[in-house]
């Protein structure tokens, strides 16, 4: 086995209610060399009924794609970025955003990558 087999691929989820957007973001993040999990978010998710998530527990960085509409979406998106070990958010969000979180402000799929990957080299373990 080669030191790049056995080498751990950094994981990232990628959260948005765009399919084609997360679906941009992804890929850009696969040819770096990620391991993806995409998630749309509410109404389905473990965090939106008070639950632990252990997707977002697990990825090195939660990638926030765009900010949702309804009533507690805020409050979904920031426990989101506060069990993540990282978070980048594509957009500036109303809220504080945890320690070492990264603002892109585009959605462009090579910035947000670019983000991500800055992110995950100053994880403190």
């Amino acid at each position: 086995m080669t030191s790049q087999q056995t080498e751990k691929r950094p994981f990232a989820l990628v959260v948005g209610r765009d399919t084609r957007a997360r679906a941009r973001v992804g890929q850009a993040l696969l040819d770096r060399g990620y391991s993806i999990v995409m998630c749309s978010g509410p109404p389905g998710c473990a965090l939106a009924h008070e639950d632990s998530c252990a997707l977002v527990q697990r990825a090195d960085v939660a990638v926030m794609l765009s900010p949702w509409q309804e009533p507690h979406g805020g409050f979904f998106l920031r426990e989101c970025a506060t069990f993540a070990h990282k978070a980048v958010f594509a957009w500036a969000p109303p809220f504080a955003i945890p320690d070492g979180s990264v603002i892109v402000d585009s959605m462009d799929p090579t910035r947000i990558a670019s983000a991500v990957d800055a992110a995950v080299r100053t994880r403190v373990a």
